[in-house]
């Protein structure tokens, strides 16, 4: 009897869409944008908080469109931490994903910010470091990329981390950083 009482538990899965997508009033809070998560995320980080990024596709456009969400990290002097680009190109046509996220490391720290930079050191031929995660004190865990593309028009989807979450997500990455998979990079 009791548990007829409990509220409905609401889904927290969120998604991006291209914007011709339109969804129907009821669903619309399923629809919000990545953009828009992982900037309530970064924004998220509290004093004596810390910082993570991680993905393994960078691009410059999509960095400029997180790095305003990274102010309050930097009025609180907390710490950023970037991750998950491989250390060399993965196709010989695609983008050095590295060297975006290294350069963007460099242009945070030259605004001010304690930055610490980890590049993926593949444990096998093939393997990829594929998470996707944005934490402050909550987060966003999912599909997209720090692209312009994966942020803006890529049909993605995910789920909002609460703090629970994002210190399992920060001891995973210490894990992968003890076993030398995430390899610290010069900032």
């Amino acid at each position: 009897m009791e548990h007829q009482r409990r509220p409905k538990p609401r889904p927290t899965l969120v998604c991006t869409l291209p914007t011709v997508v339109q969804l129907p009033d009821e669903r619309r809070p399923f629809g919000r944008s990545l953009a828009v998560l992982v900037a309530d995320a970064l924004r998220s980080v509290e004093q004596d908080g810390r910082v993570l990024i991680a993905s393994p596709f960078w691009s410059s456009d999509g960095c400029q469109q997180v790095k305003p969400a990274l102010q309050r990290a930097h009025m609180l002097k907390c710490p950023v931490t970037l991750a998950g680009a491989s250390r060399a190109p993965i196709e010989d046509d695609q983008p050095d994903y590295r060297q975006v996220m290294l350069d963007f490391a460099f242009e945070l720290a030259a605004d001010g910010l304690a930055v610490h930079c980890y590049g993926y050191q593949p444990p096998a031929r093939g393997s990829l470091f594929h998470a996707k995660a944005v934490c402050g004190t909550t987060g966003y865990l999912g599909s997209g990329n720090i692209t312009a593309a994966g942020l803006e028009r890529h049909v993605e989807i995910g789920v909002p981390l609460v703090p629970v979450d994002v210190a399992e997500v920060w001891w995973l990455l210490d894990k992968l950083i003890a076993v030398d998979f995430l390899v610290a990079e010069t900032v």
